[in-house]
């Protein structure tokens, strides 16, 4: 017998299809990702071979499940948080309790994102002071030495207001010297391409948050669809090169919904590796 298939059934379909995917695209949102990578490093000494970083990036609204953290201990020797780790209305609570779990896996260091000074613009002070009240450093546009068995790289923040300390500037910074670079947004390449680092990592782009079939990324802008996610290589006009790595992130901006973009986090080894040329 003949099965009729009219519009009403149709319409039933389609709304039926609909409705998965966004209970799809609801869960991959809300899924906790860890991805267990090695980042060989150009001219990383050999101390720093095997060095674990905890690498995190745009958590926005989201409430870090607290046991998957807490599974991560003793496996991360550092913690580098790249951005957005708080928004607009999000309790203070919630941001403290972030930084709190994230501060026991190792020393912690974070640079801001756009997220952040919307939240907390004119008065960044108090994201500091609740970011130092949780053993977590506000690294801005600051260098800092990392120390390991009698050897030093550097860690080098740009703030995504700008690239006020750059490290090449640096007096303390030796032209030999190991620069890893931790940045927010991928737009200061234009830094990296100035002055070069021997690695650098972002955030920012969610990985374009919504990756349609053979469209690629609804919304993101030309620059951005270069530089979404994965693993760059920047020329500099010093004849250096830098490795950029870019995480889609945890959370989410504007609506708690992910599709062909996974949430993501980071185990990195670092790993060291020649010098890169061009």
């Amino acid at each position: 017998m003949a099965i009729k298939f009219g519009w009403k059934q149709a319409l039933a379909v389609a709304a039926g299809a609909a409705a998965g995917l966004g209970v799809h695209m609801v869960k991959e949102a809300a899924a906790f990702r860890v991805q267990h990578e090695d980042v060989h490093i150009p001219g990383l000494p050999e101390a720093f071979d095997g060095y674990r970083v905890y690498f995190i990036a745009d958590i926005h609204r989201r409430a870090l499940p607290e046991a998957e953290i807490a599974a991560l201990q003793g496996r991360a020797d550092i913690v580098w948080i790249a951005g957005d780790l708080t928004d607009r209305g999000v309790p203070e609570e919630r941001t403290r309790a972030n930084m709190r779990m994230l501060r026991k896996l190792g020393p912690a260091y974070a640079v801001y994102g756009n997220h952040d000074y919307e939240a907390y613009m004119p008065n960044m002070e108090k994201l500091d002071r609740l970011l130092e009240e949780c053993g977590v450093k506000p690294l801005g546009s600051k260098n800092v030495p990392l120390h390991r068995g009698g050897s030093t790289i550097w860690l080098a923040g740009i703030d995504d207001l700008g690239p006020a300390g750059m490290w090449r500037g640096d007096p303390r910074i030796r032209r030999e010297d190991c620069v890893i670079v931790l940045m927010h947004d991928p737009k200061w390449v234009v830094a990296l391409r100035r002055t070069s680092a021997n690695y650098a990592f972002a955030g920012h782009t969610h990985g374009g948050q919504i990756s349609l079939p053979l469209i690629g990324p609804a919304a993101s802008k030309p620059f951005y669809k270069t530089y979404l996610d994965g693993t760059h290589f920047i020329d500099s006009e010093d004849g250096g090169m830098t490795g950029l790595r870019i995480t889609r992130g945890i959370g989410t901006s504007h609506f708690p919904l992910r599709l062909g973009s996974p949430a993501e986090t980071h185990l990195l080894t670092l790993r060291s590796a020649p010098k890169l040329e061009k």
